[in-house]
């Protein structure tokens, strides 16, 4: 049985959803990116280790996440494990999810998402048998 979640751009948040947040706050994810995470011209690959960053720092944060497949690489209080069946997707207090995006094509900020199959952010447990996604 398939386990996945599809975004296709829809809001997913924690508590304080509505929390204004500053540009510092702002982390961006790509499969396939190799960067940091702190704008689109060098976006993070690994969703789980971004959403680790953002709980690390505090207060309000958001992430967006561009169209693509993205696999829990960590368990549910972050850490790694030695099992993939433990990881998950945990969405801290105060952090906001977006996806849908699609850099390569300019839609880059929420306003600009079409809600297209072909811009589908894609939340998967397929790869390890994870048991719970989020």
């Amino acid at each position: 049985m398939k386990k996945q979640v599809y975004l296709l751009g829809l809001l997913f948040a924690a508590v304080g959803a509505f929390a204004q947040t500053s540009t510092d706050n702002i982390y961006y994810v790509k499969a396939g990116g190799t960067g940091d995470g702190r704008s689109w011209a060098s976006p993070h690959p690994d969703l789980g280790a971004v959403l680790k960053a953002a709980k690390d720092k505090g207060g309000a944060s958001t992430v967006y996440i561009a169209k693509g497949t993205y696999s829990p690489t960590l368990n549910h209080d972050f850490g790694t494990s030695t099992s993939t069946k433990d990881h998950t997707f945990r969405l801290p207090n105060n952090v906001t999810v977006y996806g849908g995006f699609n850099p390569d094509a300019g839609i880059i900020t929420v306003e600009q998402r079409t809600f297209k199959d072909s811009d589908a952010t894609i939340l998967t447990a397929d790869s390890g048998g994870t048991h719970h996604l989020v």
